[in-house]
Formats: structure tokens, C-alpha cells, sequence
């Protein structure tokens, strides 16, 4: 059976107000999101929220399609159901519901990792913790990967199909990337960080780490942010405290470590309270430089 063609198009208000070059494009646009199985109700829902452009993205991103809700996903793996919507929600994402079907091969292969976590005698806990920090970190990066990636290939005169299937070609060429250069970068910080740990006599005995350790934390923060922010543009605010990260980490080195962003500010920790302060004053020393922040 064949699908909408322009005359529903037209029907719905989907070419609208368009001149006929923004017309033919549209109509390009459409015919290939029809050819990649979206609905003429999914289409008009797109429109309406102006992301038409970024559906080819997103089936591009999600060709392992849902298949099974959160108990035949616990049936696969033997994970009890209330820990599979535990570590969901710790991800980030709603409670799903008993009967939704959201949860792909994926999303199997996943749970099956956990499982082998805890079977080798990782606790629950711990799992549970590691996921909501990885979510939140994972968070933000795609956001900033997004931004920067959507930005660099958008370009003067693009048609809405043009700049579609470019995203879609960057998302399936990109995203195999990141998974070893991630698993690169987690393993380089995992041997930077084990170099600096000692196990003492008394950890052995106890049969655990001591959850205690010392360490000296420092702010580092944008003057005048809040005054900035009635002057400039939200993406150039963004854009500022963008600036004061990659700067914080272009001065930085161990034993000082970046734990996180708070908007006009970035929080560092280090064992060496000197290393801290040489830190924060190399960062202010370097902005000062760049006439910046």
C-alpha cells in the first residue's frame, strides 16, 4: 500500500506558507521520511514542533527497534524487575510502564552487563551509583557533542533535506567512534587514579577501603556571571561557561582534578592543597592572558 503523497501532505497542512524552492524541498524531505516508515501522523507531529529536519537523525540513531517491556527484559536477563527499573530511573529516563514497549536488544545486552556485575560481587549499591553518575556525565557530553557537531554541519543554504540526511550520514558514521574512544579515556583515568591510591594494612584487614580521604577542593568562578547574563544572549552565556572549563582543563594536572561544572564556577579537588591553589591561580593567570571570563 502506498503512503502519503503530497496531496496529504497538502491536507495537512504540512507545505503551508512555503515559496515553491521551500516547497519542492519539503516535499523531497518528506517523501524520503515516508520511505523510512514514519507515519503521516508522526510527520504532522514533527511539524508542529519544528524538528522534521532532525527525523532522519533520529531513525538513524535508532535502528535496533523496541521490542520487549521491563518484565520480558527481566525474563532475558534473571534481574529482578524492581532493580531493571531502578537502575532506569537512575539513568535518568521515566518508570516505564508494565505494558510499554520501549526496550530494544540494546537495552537486553545492557542489563545482561549488569548481571554479570553482580555476579561477580559488585553491590547492587554501587551499580545503582555508577549508573546515575555515568548518566549524568553521559548527559552533558551528548549535549555539548550535539551542539558542537549540529553546528559545525549546518551550512548558508542548506535545504531541510540536504541538512536531514547530513545529520543522519554524521550520527551513523560518528557515534561507532565514540564507544572505544570512550573506553580509551575511561581506562587512561582509571590508571592515573591507581597510581595515587595506597592500600594500607588496616584496608587489607577490614577487607575494604576506607571511605574517608583527604582532600582539598577550590572554586573557580566567573565574575560578574549573573550581570553578564542580563547583557548577553542564553547561547552566549552558555558559551562563556563553556570557555571556563576548557580553560580549567587545559591548565590542570594531576594530582588537581575536575569534578564538575556549576554553571559560572568549576569545583577541583586534589590531596596537594599547593597543587589546588597553583591551579586556581594558573587558571586566573591564563585568563587573564586570553582576556577572557
Amino acid at each position: 500500500m502506498a503512503g502519503p503523497g503530497t496531496d496529504e501532505f497538502e491536507s495537512e497542512g504540512l507545505l503551508a506558507g512555503l515559496d515553491p524552492k521551500a516547497r519542492s524541498e519539503r516535499i523531497a524531505l518528506l517523501d524520503q521520511l515516508v520511505l523510512d516508515g514514519f507515519s503521516l501522523a508522526e510527520l504532522v507531529e514533527a511539524a508542529a514542533l519544528e524538528r522534521l529536519v532532525l527525523l532522519p537523525v533520529e531513525r538513524a540513531l535508532n535502528r535496533d527497534q523496541p521490542r520487549y517491556t521491563n518484565a520480558q527484559v527481566a525474563d532475558r536477563t534473571g534481574l529482578p524487575l524492581d532493580l531493571l527499573t531502578k537502575l532506569w530511573l537512575a539513568m535518568g529516563f521515566a518508570e516505564p510502564g508494565p505494558r510499554d514497549v520501549i526496550f530494544t536488544d540494546e537495552d537486553v545486552k545492557a542489563a545482561t552487563t549488569v548481571a554479570q556485575f553482580l555476579a561477580a560481587g559488585i553491590p547492587l549499591d554501587a551499580i545503582v551509583r555508577i549508573t546515575r553518575l555515568m548518566a549524568h556525565d553521559m548527559s552533558k557530553l551528548s549535549e555539548t557533542i550535539r551542539f558542537m557537531v549540529g553546528e559545525s554541519l549546518i551550512q548558508p543554504g542548506d535545504s531541510e533535506l540536504t541538512l536531514g540526511l547530513r545529520y543522519a550520514d554524521a550520527a551513523e558514521q560518528l557515534v561507532p567512534l565514540l564507544t572505544p574512544l570512550l573506553e580509551y579515556m575511561l581506562g587512561m583515568h582509571l590508571k592515573e587514579q591507581i597510581k595515587s591510591d595506597l592500600l594500607t594494612q588496616a584496608e587489607l584487614a577490614a577487607g575494604r577501603f576506607e571511605a574517608a580521604v583527604t582532600v582539598a577542593a577550590g572554586f573557580v568562578d566567573v565574575v560578574g556571571f549573573t550581570e553578564l547574563g542580563e547583557l548577553i544572549q542564553p547561547f552566549e552565556l552558555g558559551a562563556a561557561a563553556s570557555g571556563l572549563v576548557d580553560l580549567t582543563m587545559e591548565v590542570i594536572a594531576p594530582p588537581v582534578r575536575f569534578i564538575k561544572s556549576l554553571g559560572d564556577a568549576v569545583l577541583l579537588v586534589s590531596p596537594d592543597v599547593e597543587a589546588l591553589v597553583t591551579a586556581g591561580l594558573g587558571i586566573v593567570e591564563r585568563s587573564d592572558e586570553m582576556g577572557s571570563l
